[in-house]
């Protein structure tokens, strides 16, 4: 869930700003948000006590290029990078 405000400024703008985000957001993003949640827990189960090397690895898992596939709808991509980086996990 995505919400977008203006604080009561101006409705019709935070309206044309969540028509706009709704575009990039669609409902294969649910799936995708399911792998990252999952990717999540993996991390945190890792490195409980390291703070740093989770946020290192979550980046890893979300890359720039990862996040660009999502939004543009191209799981298959998503998947083989999310499988490229499971395994980083374990090096």
């Amino acid at each position: 869930m995505v919400a977008v405000s203006t604080e009561g400024k101006s409705p019709l703008l935070a309206v044309a700003v969540r028509d706009r985000l709704a575009t990039l957001v669609g409902p294969h993003l649910g799936a995708a948000l399911e792998r990252l949640a999952e990717g999540r827990a993996i991390v945190r189960a890792l490195h409980p006590d390291d703070p740093e090397r989770r946020r290192r690895a979550l980046f890893r898992l979300l890359s720039p290029e990862a996040a660009r596939d999502l939004l543009e709808g191209r799981l298959d991509s998503f998947e083989r990078h999310w499988s490229r980086w499971k395994s980083s996990l374990s090096e």
